[in-house]
């Protein structure tokens, strides 16, 4: 079965962006793309362990009339078939029902906002949701379509660092692109970062580089290479605020203009 990538359809010309985004990212892992064009302004999606109401804003809903035929011509313009999804049932509440049965959700940042008084940019609520929930990983697009050449890991030593690690292999192994990992050194030294994946069997042969910082990750980020693809683990951490993604995934979403990756505590092994 091949890797399904779902997308909500927004028909404004940076809508057109990140649809080229998810397109392009089908055509590098040999995967589907599942459209879905929404009349509401919200849908539900239903998880195993939870069901996420998701939020769109207005822009969503703009041009609705036009929505069909200038998706069709991006596609026409990319050479590229995708799949549409119906909502064929409702939940009590009449909100448009869509299974979870996809491989990685596109998401565009304007979804990711905080809204109600939170911090702009900041990945918002109801998708701190549904990353934490998904068994697929989200792909978090730009306002600019990103041809990248290159994918891009962080990787911290955690079990889910180490999941997003063999997401970031597997996508290197189908896109045939390099792969360029960096750790920032806190807790553990570079020797014992090597033995404990030389342990698991992971092939850090595959890496085109392995690059240490003694330096935060904020200034890693800056030196990522603005055509590469990011790739990291999203994962909570239970503190007094009781975020359910922690600060680092929040401060990458904010200072970067790259696509990213993101690899939450439910997602399953790669494809």
């Amino acid at each position: 079965m091949p890797l399904k990538v779902f997308h909500v359809f927004r028909n404004t010309p940076t809508g057109r962006e990140t649809f080229m985004q998810a397109i392009d990212f089908c055509k590098k892992a040999g995967a589907e793309l599942h459209v879905y064009m929404p009349r509401h302004d919200r849908f539900m999606i239903y998880f195993e362990e939870d069901a996420v109401e998701v939020h769109l804003d207005q822009s969503y809903l703009l041009a609705i009339g036009t929505q069909k035929s200038n998706l069709e011509a991006i596609l026409n313009e990319q050479h590229f078939v995708a799949k549409n999804v119906y909502s064929e049932t409702k939940t009590g509440s009449t909100l448009p029902d869509i299974q979870s049965d996809f491989g990685v959700i596109n998401l565009p940042k304007v979804m990711t906002e905080a809204k109600k008084g939170l911090r702009r940019s900041v990945i918002g609520p109801g998708v701190r949701r549904l990353v934490k929930a998904s068994h697929a990983p989200a792909l978090i697009s730009p306002n600019r379509f990103v041809d990248w050449s290159g994918i891009h890991l962080f990787y911290g030593g955690s079990t889910f660092s180490e999941k997003a690690l063999r997401w970031a292999l597997q996508m290197a192994e189908v896109s045939k692109k390099p792969l360029y990992v960096t750790t920032v050194l806190e807790k553990h030294s570079e020797t014992y970062h090597r033995q404990k994946l030389a342990k698991k069997n992971i092939p850090i042969n595959k890496f085109n580089s392995w690059d240490w910082q003694k330096e935060n990750l904020f200034e890693a980020l800056y030196h990522v290479n603005r055509n590469h693809l990011i790739v990291m683990g999203a994962y909570g951490k239970r503190g007094l605020k009781k975020r359910l993604l922690g600060g680092t995934t929040e401060m990458a979403l904010k200072n970067t203009a790259n696509p990213l990756l993101l690899v939450g505590e439910r997602c399953s092994e790669p494809f």
